[in-house]
């Protein structure tokens, strides 16, 4: 069997023990001159740290906000650019390339050879992405 020794809780203080009070007042009084004025300056910041904390978030995250709409903005912007500069370049390809004269003949329909130069003049890709070529006679 183990024996356990009973220890008896008195409520003394640390003077009452044994311990010089002259010895804890030293030590207090030198941890509350170190302590003191840094902890005093905390307070007085404290309830400006309060308002100010959450300010500072939200101005961040307004930033990053706006940050994040002139990406965008700019993005769509530079794809208009890219889809116009192609679709001129491509209307400049068949107005060059495609054959003003084409005629039925070897029993292929106006459709179906208009059809067949645009695949053979048109470079891959330039109809893809739902892009569409109309293409009208010369009075409209």
């Amino acid at each position: 069997m183990t024996h356990v020794d009973s220890v008896r809780v008195t409520g003394k203080s640390r003077a009452q023990s044994g311990e010089s009070a002259e010895s804890l007042g030293k030590l207090a009084g030198h941890a509350r001159i170190l302590a003191h004025p840094t902890y005093q300056r905390l307070l007085s910041t404290e309830n400006l740290l309060k308002n100010v904390v959450p300010v500072a978030i939200i101005l961040f995250l307004l930033v990053i906000a706006a940050t994040r709409f002139l990406v965008l903005a700019e993005e769509a912007e530079n794809v208009e650019k890219r889809e116009k500069i192609q679709t001129e370049n491509i209307a400049t390809l068949l107005r060059v390339t495609v054959p003003r004269d084409i005629q039925e003949s070897n029993g292929m329909g106006l459709t179906d050879r208009v059809r067949n130069a645009l695949a053979e003049e048109l470079p891959a890709g330039a109809v893809d992405a739902g892009r569409t070529v109309f293409v009208s006679a010369a009075n409209g």
